[in-house]
C-alpha cells in the first residue's frame, strides 16, 4: 500500500480497505440526499434514522476497525447520532407530552455532557 494513503485508512484493517468509501457514501446519503431531495422535514429524519441503522448494522458484521475499542465507540458514536434523531422526532411531535418532551432533552444534555 502506498504510503500517501496510511493516514487515511490506517484505523482500517486491511481485509476491509474498501471501508473508507462506504463510510463516505454513508456520510452522503445521510446530509447530503435529505437535505437536496426531500423537503419534507420528517422524511429527511426517517432517511438519517433508517441510514445510521443500516450503516450499525454493517459495522457490526464487518468490524472494520482493527482494535474492538475502535469498533465499539464507532458503535456509540452510531448509538448517539441515532438518539439525536430519534430525539428530534419525538420533540417535533405535538402529541408528546411536556414529560416526555422534558426527559428527551435531559437525554440529549446528557449525551452532549457525557463523551463516548
Amino acid at each position: 500500500m502506498p504510503d500517501y494513503l496510511g493516514s487515511l485508512i490506517g484505523g482500517i484493517a486491511l481485509r476491509t480497505s474498501w471501508f473508507e468509501i462506504f463510510e463516505c457514501a454513508r456520510k452522503l446519503t445521510l446530509t447530503g440526499i435529505p437535505v437536496f431531495v426531500v423537503n419534507d422535514p420528517q422524511v429527511q429524519l426517517f432517511i438519517g434514522t433508517t441510514n445510521i441503522l443500516v450503516g450499525c448494522g454493517v459495522y457490526q458484521w464487518f468490524k472494520p476497525y482493527r482494535t474492538v475499542k475502535d469498533n465499539l465507540l464507532q458503535s456509540v458514536c452510531h448509538m448517539q447520532i441515532f438518539a439525536a434523531l430519534l430525539s428530534k422526532i419525538i420533540l417535533s411531535d405535538p402529541g408528546v407530552s411536556e414529560a416526555a418532551k422534558d426527559f428527551t432533552g435531559a437525554l440529549l444534555a446528557t449525551m452532549l455532557v457525557v463523551p463516548p
